[in-house]
């Protein structure tokens, strides 16, 4: 008896001290518990969307890519589906299912004794929204009964709608996207008010292992899941078996097609996204939710990019074919295509089922391909692309004849590459002595290729890489936005964005600064004569004879004729009647030249040694178009905040640095460009639009421009090689950028209703012999084509020439080529 007593005795100090010390780890765990201000004033972190001129979206920043949504807006069925699969009794429990978690603690006491069975964690919504919100994800005994606390703590404060409400926002789904919205357009591309029953089933099956089980990785799992989640529907009254069984049948993974300007600007969005970091500073730029409207507009973006990858291309393949991307040894290339075949058996198997079909590109393959790692690395290096015409991949070539055509494999189809289609690497051809070789291309090569056409068949043209690189932005002059702006080739291989960022020789492209400059001093006029003779200057005991590009001089010329043949020691004897100092305050009126890169001191400025970048280059061009007025480039109009409050706009700012006069008069000798054959030729189809422009080259090829403009829009290009050396024999502006200009604005003004250059009061208009530079007055002069021996010249008032009362001088015609 004695010793039933004290075991009762003993067992009753036992319960006493246990309850003892789980009172006083409950009081402890109690006071140091976070507080859950956070969930009754719900502030997440959201996406920061940028947004074009349109209100197209461009571009995300996030740390976790989240969009809110009330919780009305969420579909009933949406709510359901996620009930069924975490917690159908959600609404009824107070927080914590205590069923459940008596199964789990059971289970877990197997686990832990004898180490069968499987550890579960029995967590309610509520019990998930305080994990997730307010813990880590730790797996231990504290952390879960610190979430049970906080669980009864939110369960008292907030509403059970409020809670799901943070659930639904706030859950991972894995690829990066963070909440039911965001899931639903990573996986199937529509609203979350679109999504089916299947699609919702499937999202709602996600959350239990987001990484391995969705869309995009496990199907075989997610199905199971999903198959899972429709039956808890069924069992809780949610929806029928029909329904159900509908449901299993739709397909799990849809190809949500990328929005359609999703990769269109990445210079432009990152100079953006340095902004908003100096502006906002890291926290909100990622996780604030603004939304930034940029000047750009998307589809403007996109034909400058197309425009300048066109013409890097075309310039590259002019300086003859480097080789393919890769050609392996003969024991490699087995090894390889093997590995190549088993990728394509399963990335490619249900192809056909694709809303947009997939094909492989092999150029991460062709540049980190590694003996060591042999072929289990390869599928890693092996892309899916978008099968599409104009698409740029790499292929492996599995038949080649120099009579006929190649066939290239592209994971999903095999594409012909017709023998014209690569004329020009077999005419220059660097890697064989005989153009014929059959070393230009070998079965089991990877080679750069693009998508020429899709349909009968896929037929192909041969692509490289370009060496070169380049830079296209367009502006609109009246506004300063910023309409277009590519700072490369490809940002994916290089972040530098020669845009802003490249200082390069202005070369001629800067001589109309110098004639606008001369005009509005009125030092000369487009009708004035100068000479153009060898001269020789010295400097410190050194002596320079400047030359033009032709190695000729012309004798007296017109000022028309000095800007249409970009003569240089007529720019040299413009820039000495202006001074060196009074063009350089000029040209910092312009903010052509900054404190790091100041322009130099002596005339070797008139031929453009300056050097400046692309951006600072068209917006200084813009004041000929908006009729003298500076307009800082602008790459932001607004930002709001996640209420839509305005944070920010853009000031219109605008400062006078030339007169309208002196501006529409050196415009009327920039347009001489587009009236000669090469300038006719790059802008066809725009013959209704008055331009005007310049080219620019730099010494030995290094650089070539053209700085142009419509009536409304401003563009320029560069082209150069990054560390400064020759682009190639030949190479000047009009031949290596002019081209690249005229296929722009072909694509964006085509469309459009032409317009004209506004003229300003104060000019006047007088027929002009193009050789003497002296008034005509007869009546039957020749008209305004480009052999032509008249023109009819504008003039700032009281600059005209005196109309002479002699005979008319002979009408001899001029070949204008400008070469520059």
């Amino acid at each position: 008896m004695k010793r039933l007593v004290y075991l009762l005795s003993g067992f009753a100090c036992f319960a006493l001290l246990a309850t003892a010390a789980l009172i006083l780890l409950l009081q402890y765990v109690s006071a140091h518990l976070p507080s859950i201000d956070s969930l009754q004033h719900y502030q997440p972190k959201q996406t920061t969307r940028l947004f074009d001129a349109k209100g197209h979206l461009v571009d995300e920043l996030f740390t976790q890519r989240r969009t809110v949504i009330a919780f009305d807006a969420v579909p009933k069925q949406v709510r359901q589906a996620f009930l069924a699969a975490e917690d159908a009794a959600f609404y009824d429990h107070s927080g914590i299912d205590y069923m459940g978690l008596g199964r789990a603690a059971i289970n877990e006491l197997r686990y832990v004794i004898s180490g069968t069975g499987s550890r579960q964690g029995a967590s309610t919504i509520t019990q998930q929204v305080a994990r997730t919100m307010l813990l880590s994800r730790e797996r231990s005994y504290t952390r879960k009964l610190r979430e049970m606390l906080l669980t009864k703590r939110i369960e008292n404060s907030l509403s059970k709608d409020q809670i799901f409400h943070l659930y639904l926002n706030q859950i991972y789904f894995g690829n990066g996207a963070y909440g039911v919205v965001e899931a639903a357009r990573t996986y199937y591309g529509v609203p979350v008010q679109q999504l089916t029953l299947g699609q919702a089933a499937a999202l709602a099956a996600i959350p239990k292992s987001p990484n391995r089980m969705n869309p995009r990785a496990d199907l075989e799992r997610l199905k199971l899941r999903q198959r899972y989640v429709l039956r808890r529907m069924i069992e809780n009254g949610y929806i029928s078996q029909q329904q159900a069984q509908q449901a299993m049948q739709e397909p799990l993974r849809v190809d949500v097609a990328r929005p359609p300007y999703s990769e269109c600007c990445p210079y432009y969005v990152e100079s953006v996204r340095r902004w908003l970091l100096q502006t906002y500073g890291q926290q909100q730029t990622y996780e604030g939710g603004l939304s930034v409207y940029l000047a750009m507009d998307a589809t403007t973006q996109r034909q400058a990019q197309l425009a300048l990858r066109k013409g890097l291309h075309d310039l590259d393949k002019r300086q003859g074919w480097r080789g393919v991307l890769q050609r392996f040894a003969p024991e490699q290339q087995q090894q390889v295509w093997q590995a190549l075949q088993q990728f394509k058996n399963r990335a490619f198997a249900d192809n056909s089922n694709q809303l947009q079909q997939q094909a492989w590109d092999l150029q991460q393959l062709a540049k980190q391909f590694s003996t060591n790692k042999a072929a289990a690395n390869i599928p890693a290096l092996v892309k899916q692309v978008s099968l599409r015409d104009g698409a740029l991949l790499a292929g492996w070539v599995t038949d080649f004849s120099t009579k006929k055509s190649a066939q290239v494999d592209l994971g999903s189809v095999v594409g012909k590459l017709p023998l014209k289609n690569m004329q020009w690497a077999i005419n220059n051809n660097k890697q064989a002595a005989n153009k014929n070789s059959p070393a230009l291309l070998q079965p089991g090569d990877i080679v750069l290729v693009r998508i020429q056409k899709l349909k009968p068949n896929v037929v192909l043209l041969l692509e490289q890489i370009p060496q070169v690189q380049g830079s296209l932005i367009a502006m609109n002059p009246h506004s300063g936005h910023v309409k277009a702006m590519v700072g490369g080739y490809d940002f994916a291989v290089s972040q530098f964005n020669r845009a802003q960022q490249a200082y390069r020789q202005m070369g001629s492209a800067i001589k109309p600064f110098l004639y606008g400059l001369a005009l509005q001093e009125k030092q000369v006029t487009p009708a004035s004569v100068i000479s153009d003779v060898p001269q020789v200057f010295f400097e410190d005991e050194n002596q320079w004879k400047p030359r033009n590009h032709t190695r000729r001089f012309l004798g007296d010329i017109t000022v028309r004729t000095c800007m249409a043949r970009s003569v240089n020691t007529c720019s040299i004897q413009l820039l000495q009647r202006v001074g060196i100092a009074g063009f350089q305050d000029f040209t910092k009126q312009l903010q052509l030249q900054t404190e790091s890169f100041p322009f130099p001191s002596d005339l070797t400025l008139a031929l453009g040694s300056a050097v400046t970048t692309p951006l600072r280059f068209v917006t200084a061009m813009s004041v000929f178009p908006s009729q003298g007025l500076y307009r800082p480039a602008v790459l932001v109009t607004r930002v709001q905040d996640l209420q839509g409050q305005l944070l920010w706009q853009a000031d219109n700012n605008s400062k006078r640095v030339m007169s309208p006069q002196a501006a529409f008069v050196t415009t009327q000798l920039m347009r001489q460009t587009f009236r000669h054959k090469t300038g006719r030729l790059v802008t066809r189809g725009l013959q209704q639009w008055e331009l005007a422009g310049k080219t620019g080259t730099t010494n030995r090829y290094r650089t070539a421009w053209f700085m142009g403009f419509s009536p409304t829009l401003t563009a320029g290009v560069y082209m150069g090689v990054d560390n400064n050396s020759s682009l190639g024999e030949g190479e000047y502006g009009v031949r290596a950028a002019l081209p690249v200009w005229g296929h722009f604005m072909q694509k964006v003004l085509k469309d459009l209703p032409p317009q004209h250059f506004h003229e300003p009061l104060g000019i006047v208009w007088q027929r002009i012999n193009r050789k003497t530079g002296k008034p005509v007055s007869r009546n039957d002069v020749l008209d305004d084509t480009d052999d032509a021996a008249t023109v009819l010249e504008a003039f700032i008032e009281g600059t005209q020439p005196e109309q002479q009362t002699g005979p008319a001088e002979p009408l001899v015609p001029l070949d204008l080529l400008d070469a520059g």
